[in-house]
């Protein structure tokens, strides 16, 4: 938890119980006044898998919060875990980071069910961790482009040597540099 209007002061609870009871009778309200802020609760973000890509995430979080149960509120945003402009052609699922307004409200949903266009959901925690560095030059990691010896620049989508990826001419083609796989490209993770 964090209290807002103080820069320096955050929350720990050394129990669920400690969480449940400052939830209770107007006790979160009241130590936010003797601190002289306002409580906030840490909110929790899940990854949601395989979402239909025709669910409008920016409307829908009110029709899932009803129909899985969910107070107005609990899901205070969603969004692609992946840019729309970078789904491969005729791809019907996408996933999405969903942040819950706080961890016993996440961790409901993973632990539960979650159901979205009539669709039981597969719900992870959203683990961060850090990306090594990646040239955008060569496509490859451990280094970054100021540092490349590579004399050629490699589109990050089709492979090919000799073009900038915002220059590719067939975006559509999906190789990845890395694994040398032909059904992604370099930038999927």
């Amino acid at each position: 938890m964090r209290v807002t209007g103080q820069d320096t002061i955050q929350v720990e609870l050394a129990s669920d119980k400690d969480a449940q009871w400052l939830r209770t009778d107007g006790n979160m309200e009241k130590l936010g006044v003797a601190l002289s802020g306002e409580i906030e609760e840490q909110t929790a973000s899940m990854i949601i898998e395989r979402i239909p890509i025709t669910f409008n995430l920016a409307t829908g979080i009110k029709e899932v919060e009803e129909a899985n149960g969910y107070k107005r509120g609990d899901i205070i945003s969603a969004r692609w875990l992946k840019a729309e402009m970078n789904r491969y052609q005729g791809q019907l699922q996408a996933h999405a980071i969903v942040i819950f307004r706080n961890a016993d409200t996440a961790n409901r949903a993973r632990n539960g069910r979650l159901v979205i266009c009539g669709v039981m959901m597969t719900i992870r925690k959203d683990i961060k961790r850090p990306r090594p560095p990646q040239c955008y030059k060569s496509q490859l990691f451990g280094h970054y482009t100021k540092d490349c010896r590579s004399k050629t620049n490699i589109c990050r989508m089709c492979r090919t040597s000799g073009h900038k990826t915002r220059e590719c001419t067939t975006p559509q083609t999906r190789r990845c540099i890395s694994c040398k796989g032909s059904n992604h490209a370099s930038w999927d993770k």
